[in-house]
């Protein structure tokens, strides 16, 4: 879901695979497409937060996320027995198939507890604990300056 200049070599990679390029979807049609997702992963190099994480909690999904997602150290519990998915270090090709490897091969009790965790966690999370622990970040960032 989504689109960007590189959606096009993205689709030629894909060519012959299970894959579907829906492009751009407008927020109401997102549950749809979360609903039918076993997981969701966001294997991003640069992404400070990724809004996209909490939307997928929300939905009730299991997440694999790389260290490169900022939501990961707020939102990711990374354990497939215990947690509500899987972290990607990197993130390199060998890793993303790693980390996908590890979710495909979950069973569906596990995806299942995986995104019931993910509905807790986002649930209980607030955009002001964010918010002042982002005050606080600053006011450390300036008292180390003085």
């Amino acid at each position: 879901v989504g689109d960007g200049i590189e959606r096009e070599e993205l689709e030629m990679l894909a060519e012959g695979m299970p894959v579907a390029f829906l492009g751009f979807l407008q927020i109401d049609d997102l549950p749809a497409i979360y609903a039918a997702a076993d997981y969701f992963v966001l294997p991003s190099t640069v992404e400070p937060w990724g809004v996209v994480v909490n939307e997928a909690m929300a939905c009730g999904l299991p997440l694999m996320l790389s260290e490169q997602v900022g939501a990961h150290a707020d939102l990711l519990e990374p354990s497939i027995s215990e947690g509500n998915g899987t972290l990607v270090e990197g993130p390199t090709v060998e890793n993303l198939k790693e980390g996908m490897m590890k979710m495909a091969m979950a069973s569906d009790d596990d995806l299942s507890r995986m995104g019931v965790r993910s509905q807790s966690i986002i649930q209980t999370w607030k955009y002001d604990a964010s918010v002042q622990g982002f005050e606080e970040a600053c006011d450390l960032a300036l008292q180390s300056r003085a």
